[in-house]
């Protein structure tokens, strides 16, 4: 039954649910896909929850507006903000362009895929009038 374990092994139930919804078998049971289990057999990945977005998103968003010379015009909530929308188009962009998904939780190459979404939307921001060039 579900309601017979405790509550956080039947929301990670549900998330695996959620997770292998669709998927084939084959490919659900294959041990490099799906949720990574930490000892426990709960589901681990890095807390990217509210607070895990709001963090990578600022240091994202602080390193893009290093890269592209705007680190002078943004302030900490402004880089937590180009960090996030940034994160979320590269996202957006390498699935379309690439066929490439970026995994749930935190993974290196979606790190990096977030500063470039970011350095773009900086570009965005930048054509459109919102940041001026230096």
């Amino acid at each position: 039954m579900l309601f017979d374990k405790p509550i956080s092994r039947n929301l990670s139930l549900v998330f695996e649910a959620m997770h292998n919804a669709g998927a084939p078998a084959a490919r659900a049971a294959h041990p490099t896909q799906g949720p990574h289990r930490d000892k426990t057999n709960r589901i681990s990945t890095m807390p990217t929850g509210f607070f895990g977005t709001i963090i990578v998103g600022a240091i994202i968003g602080w390193l893009a507006s290093i890269i592209t010379k705007a680190n002078n015009q943004l302030g900490c909530l402004a880089n937590m903000i180009v960090g996030v929308i940034g994160s979320a188009l590269g996202a957006w962009l390498a699935a379309e362009l690439f066929k490439y998904k970026v995994m749930e939780g935190f993974s290196w190459p979606g790190f990096f895929i977030g500063i470039g979404g970011a350095v773009l939307f900086i570009a965005l921001l930048r054509l459109l009038g919102i940041l001026r060039r230096d």
